[in-house]
This record gives C-alpha cells, structure tokens and sequence, in this order.
C-alpha cells in the first residue's frame, strides 16, 4: 500500500453529499453529524484491532470507514481503506504498517466534517 499521497488527499469534495441529499441542507447535517457520533467508536475499534492484529475486525471497520467517508469525496484514503480491507480479509499482516498512515487521516478528517457541518445554514 502506498505510504504518501499528495497534499490535497484530505480535501474532500462534498459534491456526492449534496447529490445524494438533494442539496437539502438538514439532510447533509444529519449524515454529518451521525458521521462525527459514530467516527470515535469506530476509530478506536479500528486502532484496537490493528494493535491486536485481529485481521476480520480490522476488515469490518474497514470497510464500515470506508463506506462513510466514500460520501465525503475523499477518494484517495476511500482506496487506502478499501486495499486495507482486502488485505485484512486474507490477515495479511503487511497490510497493518499502513494502519498507523489510515487512523492519522482519520483523525484529520474530523474537523473537516464539523467545518463542513458548521458552514451549513
């Protein structure tokens, strides 16, 4: 799995939100901030399985990760996720260096959800 991407990796783009929720504005919020209720859980239970190397945990918070933040247009940790959970699934332990590289992105990713949520009318 590749260990750098390009400054921007973490820009989401909002537009398959807005799209999926019909650009209404209380929709958006509400799929935002059940992301930010349920995004601490499941990064520690992420963390948690990778520091244990219990590889089908880890693939289910994978894969459950990967498909909140898809909506976020962040595509380049979507595929990190997504490559993680295939190896995860074969508990291929090359896959959990990689681990260390997803969980701080997910970290980086809070805030950029609450501003997005705080801009919303």
């Amino acid at each position: 799995m590749p260990a750098a991407y390009p400054p921007d990796a973490l820009t989401p783009d909002w537009s398959l939100l807005e799209e999926l929720a019909g650009s209404n504005p209380g929709f958006i919020r509400r799929i935002l901030e059940t992301f930010l209720q349920q995004a601490p859980a499941h990064y520690q239970a992420f963390r948690a399985a990778a520091r244990a190397a219990d590889f089908p945990q880890l693939a289910r918070e994978a894969h459950r990760l990967r498909g909140q933040l898809a909506y976020f247009g962040l595509a380049n940790l979507v595929s990190q996720l997504e490559q993680l959970e295939a190896a995860a699934k074969t508990a291929d332990p090359r896959a959990l260096p990689a681990t260390e590289h997803i969980a701080h992105q997910l970290l980086l990713v809070l805030p950029l959800v609450e501003a997005r949520c705080q801009r919303l009318p």
